[in-house]
This record gives C-alpha cells, structure tokens and sequence, in this order.
C-alpha cells in the first residue's frame, strides 16, 4: 500500500499527518525541473510542492521551470491554485512554467478548470522543455 493512503486505499479518506511533499530539482541546460515524487498531492504537499518551486523562480533571471507531475495520479484543487500562482510568478520575472502531467485524472482536472488555457500542459517531459 502506498504510503500516502488509507487502509482502504481509497486516497480521500488518509491520515494527512507526517506525509510530506518528495521533490527533486533537476537543472535542464536554462531549465529547472521539478520532479514530484508523490503519487497523491494533498493541501499540505501543494503547499510545500509551490514553496520549492516559488524557491526555483526566485534563483533564475527570467526563469524557465517545469514542474514534472508525472507520477501523480491525484491531484486537490489546493493545486490548481498554487500552480496558477506559479505560472503568474514566472511571468512577472519575465520567464516561463509550464507542467508535464500524464496521470489520467490530474490531466483531466487541469483540463476541466482549463489550466491548459492559461499555461502549457503536456506529457511529454523532452518536448516541454525543448518548448521553451
């Protein structure tokens, strides 16, 4: 059983204490990539998912970062709102974000709130960072 989920399984019903965010930077040439580690993002690993990559906007001039979800196969609307954060962060220092998401559910929900709209989703990790 994974560690982020209840006895059941069933991701909603977890004891959110003690879990925390894994996420892993990786420098892409001018790139910065944020790999998330979690298969399930809850309020308290978006929040300290947005507080490194906030970390990785503030480091670059005219930052390029991707923020690799491809793991996550839940995302909480907690989410939605840090990444609309990030996206307007990179933008007022004059550079760019953008996310790779594959997970079924968590491209359907960006999709749904038309995050697409706004910034560049994809699932293809090497084309989004070519992208830039």
């Amino acid at each position: 059983m994974p560690d982020d989920a209840s006895p059941s399984g069933d991701p909603l019903h977890m004891n959110l204490k003690g879990d925390v965010a894994h996420v892993r930077r990786e420098d892409v040439g001018e790139v910065i990539v944020f790999v998330v580690g979690n298969d399930n993002i809850y309020p308290k690993q978006a929040k300290e998912i947005a507080r490194a990559v906030k970390g990785g906007i503030r480091s670059a001039e005219r930052p390029k970062v991707l923020l690799d979800l491809s793991r996550a196969q839940f995302i909480c609307s907690a989410l939605i709102g840090h990444l609309i954060y990030l996206h307007e962060r990179a933008q007022a220092e004059s550079g760019d974000f953008k996310i790779c998401v594959t997970g079924e559910r968590p491209a359907y929900t960006m999709k749904l709130v038309h995050l697409n709209r706004v910034m560049d989703i994809g699932g293809d990790r090497q084309q989004l960072i070519e992208s830039f």
